[in-house]
């Protein structure tokens, strides 16, 4: 599965993240090659 364009993930990230993550975090986290979907969605429900 090819990966997101950055403005995509950074929307999916806030959806999914909330209030949990600081702006900086988002856009560092979306420029992240190696961070999918699956990766971020496990990550957010072991936080929550």
């Amino acid at each position: 599965m090819p990966n997101l364009p950055i403005r995509n993930k950074e929307a999916l990230i806030r959806e999914l993240a909330g209030s949990q993550l600081r702006e900086d975090y988002i856009c560092y986290f979306s420029q992240s090659e190696s961070l999918t979907l699956a990766i971020l969605t496990r990550a957010v429900n072991v936080v929550s």
